[in-house]
């Protein structure tokens, strides 16, 4: 099974009630909520933002704007596709498990 198509109200709608807080405490809340309900999800998309951090906050390179501007960006949508794969992979998973029992 694919993941349900997002409607642009749906998006639009959660893009509004997302900027009604700083970008800071929606990802911390966020943040948050994901580590209790999906530990081992929020500890994969950590595990691969963590050395994008280190290297701009630790390591000897120093990033231009424009590498840490695409190095965001492809991070970003590599995390994305990920969660996205994992949240479909799942869905399939619980539907043969449904099927099965």
């Amino acid at each position: 099974m694919t993941l349900p198509t997002i409607s642009i109200e749906c998006f639009l709608a959660h893009l509004s009630k997302a900027t009604q807080q700083s970008p800071d405490k929606f990802a911390g809340e966020f943040l948050t909520t994901l580590t209790h309900e999906q530990p081992e999800l929020a500890a994969g998309i950590l595990a691969m933002v963590r050395p994008i951090l280190d290297n701009g906050i630790h390591g000897e390179d120093t990033l231009t704007s424009d590498q840490a501007a695409e190095m965001c960006l492809m991070t970003t949508f590599c995390i994305l596709g990920i969660v996205m794969e994992c949240i479909s992979a799942q869905i399939d998973a619980d539907e043969m498990e449904e099927v099965w029992s």
